[in-house]
């Protein structure tokens, strides 16, 4: 597969963040969660189904071809991602996580936000 330009690489990634992001705000509202704090079980419930859709997301972005000259930092971005999506993973079993992740869901994914923004993916914030 040949490596994809800059903006194309943004684009179909953009696409597949904001395909996540429409699960994301489906699965609050399933949850009732409503921009207050969830409790922990609904914290770990979304974790439990937002997961491993991210995981997913986050794989297909992974193989996208970026240009060879921005494969690094691509690479560093998703790692990001990964490591919040590994956090998040917990908080299904292990009810500290729980708690953390419904104190401050959205400071987890903060420097992936802000690397992957200025890159160009402006779909990514969760």
């Amino acid at each position: 597969m040949q490596a994809l330009s800059k903006s194309e690489y943004s684009r179909q990634a953009n696409q597949l963040c904001a395909t996540l992001q429409n699960h994301q705000q489906q699965l609050l509202t399933r949850l009732s969660i409503d921009g207050s704090s969830p409790t922990p079980e609904q914290a770990a419930a979304f974790a439990a189904s937002f997961a491993p859709a991210a995981r997913r997301a986050f794989a297909e972005i992974a193989a996208l071809r970026p240009p060879p000259e921005d494969a690094e930092e691509v690479r560093v971005i998703v790692n990001a991602y990964l490591k919040v999506i590994d956090r998040i993973e917990t908080a299904v079993t292990d009810h500290d996580a729980a708690v953390a992740l419904a104190n401050a869901p959205t400071n987890w994914f903060l420097p992936a936000v802000q690397r992957a923004s200025a890159y160009g993916l402006t779909s990514c914030g969760f």
